[in-house]
């Protein structure tokens, strides 16, 4: 670790003026140390508690991930499940329910106020539900363009939720849109994924999304990136993940994104691999950073706060779905992930999100 006695004085009055964010594990780094970004403008704060990197104003980057539906008990789950960062330990809670009992759902699309649930296995409709919600029905809102899909990988950007590919009648390589708030009305198609994909693992930094990994009639190792506030046009491959596989969580801090677990074979080969890139990725091969506590493959559920990501359930190489909640560190580059609690029930094929706010995590 650098002592920060050596480091040359940051101009402005900040402690830190760089591009890339600074880590607590290679540099002293003390609550209240500043820390601003040349390219952007934007500066942050860290909490020491937290060991995060905040947003002035910022409290706590986030407090809820959720479980939404799933495959439990040998049948479609309609539970909405929530955890309360910076979940070390217990069980997470039941707060309530989607419209109908839905597996392979999209997740992953959050504005500040409000996340939404893409279509899943027969499901065309886009499920909203406003945070920090704790009871009640999440509401349909609107339809999925594209039609029925499950496994469709979504993400956002500050405006807009985005889903792509997923499985209909075939894999599909459609890409649609919803501009926040989304009270009501269908998905707007905005362009094509390069490759036909579905099962992929998505997660963005502030200016691009990506998908990563997948399933066509193979297993595939494709990172396909889109910059915001993207319109229209074909979805590029800029690169590859270490693995070829499917089915991974994901997770991204403010400067990483990570897939955790998945499948190598459509069968019930699960596996533990957690793989990273580095913002803004656009060519090269992610990195192999460590694993799962356990193998897991359809754990399609995982979220983050600013200082950890996390994936829920999925099933193990049985193909027995499992509880368990594992948690990793960012910027997380090495070791293996921990086992910190679990789902009220064990459950695959569930979606995710939480309510991480986009502008507040990246600067």
């Amino acid at each position: 670790m650098t002592d920060r006695s050596k480091l040359p004085e940051a101009s402005h009055g900040f402690s830190f003026v760089q591009e890339t964010e600074p880590s607590p594990s290679t540099v002293q780094i003390l609550g209240g140390d500043t820390w601003f970004k040349p390219s952007t403008g934007g500066f942050k704060i860290f909490n020491s508690s937290l060991q995060a990197w905040l947003s002035p104003g910022q409290t706590g980057g986030g407090i809820y991930g959720f479980s939404i539906g799933g495959y439990a008990t040998s049948a479609d789950t309609s539970d909405i499940q929530r955890i309360v960062f910076p979940f070390d330990s217990g069980v997470a809670t039941r707060v309530g329910t989607l419209s109908v009992g839905v597996r392979g759902a999209g997740g992953g699309c959050n504005s500040s106020e409000h996340m939404f649930v893409i279509g899943g296995v027969t499901i065309s409709t886009i499920h909203k539900f406003a945070f920090p919600f704790d009871s009640g029905t999440a509401a349909v809102r609107g339809a999925w363009t594209p039609g029925a899909r499950y496994y469709v990988g979504g993400f956002n950007s500050s405006a807009y939720g985005y889903g792509g590919g997923g499985y209909g009648v075939s894999t599909e390589s459609a890409v649609s849109r919803f501009a926040f708030p989304f009270d009501s009305g269908d998905s707007t198609n905005v362009g094509t994924l390069s490759y036909p994909l579905f099962s992929t693992s998505t997660v963005n930094s502030s200016s691009y999304g990506y998908w990563m990994n997948g399933r066509d009639t193979a297993d595939r190792s494709f990172v396909l990136r889109v910059a915001f506030p993207f319109d229209s046009g074909t979805v590029s491959s800029v690169g590859n993940m270490s693995n070829s596989c499917f089915g991974s969580s994901a997770a991204n801090s403010s400067s990483h994104g990570y897939a955790m677990g998945g499948q190598e074979t459509a069968g019930t080969s699960a596996r533990s691999e957690i793989d990273r890139i580095t913002f803004p990725f656009d060519s090269g091969t992610g990195s192999n950073v460590g694993t799962l506590a356990s193998n897991r493959g359809n754990m399609r559920g995982a979220c983050n706060s600013v200082s950890h990501g996390y994936s829920f359930g999925g099933h193990d190489e049985s193909n027995v779905d499992c509880s368990n909640i594992h948690r990793i560190t960012f910027p997380f580059d090495s070791g293996v992930a921990s086992a910190i609690g679990t789902l009220t029930t064990a459950i695959s094929h569930n979606a995710h999100g939480d309510d991480t706010d986009f502008i507040s995590q990246f600067i």
